[in-house]
């Protein structure tokens, strides 16, 4: 798994100046990471990280409205992304919902589980 705190620290560092382009890559150390954004409902936004030398690409996830969040950044790659997995919750959710209700809590652990790696949640 991708260790995203050095992401997060020179986040700190730049979002502050509204400095969101040509940012050092962590990975390869180009000036050449770039930073947008996605939302999906209400309660989940992300932050991506790309770097356009060495193609990494990083993200982290805030439960509120990140203060540095520009909605004119969202990346439709990304938010295309996360809507589709939204939607693969959403059916995960209500596949456990009818199986919890048939008495089968294999599934309710399982999906709870997968729930909580892809949202955070």
């Amino acid at each position: 798994m991708l260790n995203t705190k050095p992401y997060l620290d020179m986040a700190k560092v730049h979002f502050d100046t509204g400095r969101l382009d040509h940012l050092v890559c962590p990975e390869c150390n180009a000036q050449m990471v770039s930073v947008s954004f996605t939302r999906s409902g209400n309660d989940r936004y992300c932050t991506y990280f790309d770097c356009s030398a060495c193609g990494n690409v990083a993200c982290t996830s805030h439960a509120e409205e990140p203060e540095y969040f520009d909605s004119s950044r969202i990346d439709p790659r990304h938010q295309e992304f996360e809507d589709r997995a939204s939607r693969f919750v959403d059916s995960a959710t209500e596949i456990v919902l009818t199986e919890s209700r048939k008495g089968k809590n294999q599934f309710s652990r399982l999906f709870a589980s997968l729930r909580a790696a892809l949202t955070g949640r």
